[in-house]
């Protein structure tokens, strides 16, 4: 009985991490095109997340099939995107004129 129990708990944690996924992908600035640098990328609602490299590439491992990214640097708009299963997101980062005024 003990074993059946190990397998049935062994499945659903299998069924658990099989839902994770990697995501990929780039940013840039509206502005002039340029790759975002240390820009953050957060899975909503974790503390799972990365910040884009020197050309503005990010990876990130263990991001739920259904979760949404926050895409976030200051002087620029927040964005949250829905992953809906994809798992290359490449975003476009907007000027956020009313923080740079401030």
């Amino acid at each position: 009985m003990k074993r059946y129990i190990l397998l049935l708990l062994s499945c659903f944690v299998m069924g658990i991490y099989a839902q994770n996924i990697k995501i990929r992908g780039n940013a840039i600035a509206a502005s002039d095109k340029q790759p975002m640098i240390g820009l953050t990328v957060l899975v909503k609602g974790t503390t799972n997340g990365t910040i884009t490299d020197f050309d503005g590439n990010y990876e990130l491992n263990g991001v739920p099939q259904d979760g949404t990214l926050v895409f976030s640097m200051i002087g620029y708009k927040t964005q949250e995107i829905k992953l809906k299963g994809q798992t290359v997101v490449n975003v476009v980062m907007q000027d956020d004129v009313e923080t740079l005024d401030e």
